[in-house]
């Protein structure tokens, strides 16, 4: 099927999903989900790894637009004002999913050997990559809804400001991860080898 019609499809339905949502109250990104998950090329036939590829030039501009209003949502003066609240739940809600989400697969593999046998160093490899993995958020489902319900006041910008970064300490946590594991793996064989 042409690119260009199947994107038309999958927009259009995907509005009308929204739409039909919105007017049950619910918010109108949870169609969209919905459609992305139905004709993902793992659910039904309808789209082809080629259309996947041949969006990806949309999707990381729209990546890029979801970051540029996360970086617009940024602003000194509101971070100033709501400081201790704001980065206190950063802080939380970025180290917090980090060191329960490697601690918990590092245990259960521990408890469970025969499910996750990748040997020691491996197995260290892959919590600290999944633990930095769960840190940042997802900021666009939350533009949505607080664009879609125009929600404002002191808990929407404490929100917005959490968002923004937790997304930036999210990704420094994912790079100084990514950067560390090639030195973790050696450091770890070399000492298992001695």
């Amino acid at each position: 099927m042409n690119i260009l019609l199947t994107f038309g499809i999958l927009i259009t339905t995907a509005y009308l999903a929204g739409l039909l949502l919105e007017k049950a109250g619910i918010p109108k990104i949870i169609g969209y989900i919905l459609i992305g998950v139905i004709f993902s090329p793992d659910t039904i036939d309808f789209i082809s790894e080629n259309f996947i590829q041949a969006m990806e030039p949309i999707m990381k501009i729209s990546l890029a637009f979801i970051a540029f209003e996360i970086g617009g949502e940024l602003k000194w003066s509101k971070i100033k004002s709501h400081k201790n609240e704001i980065l206190s739940i950063t802080l939380l809600a970025s180290f917090i999913p980090f060191i329960l989400i490697s601690s918990g697969i590092y245990f259960f593999s521990l408890l469970f050997p025969q499910i996750l046998s990748i040997g020691h160093t491996n197995l260290l490899l892959l919590v600290l990559l999944l633990g930095a993995l769960a840190t940042p958020t997802a900021p666009a489902s939350i533009f949505a809804v607080i664009h879609q319900y125009k929600a404002r006041g002191k808990v929407t910008e404490t929100i917005l400001e959490v968002v923004a970064l937790d997304d930036v300490l999210g990704i420094l946590i994912f790079s100084l991860t990514i950067t560390a594991l090639p030195i973790i793996a050696v450091g770890t064989e070399n000492y298992l080898d001695s």
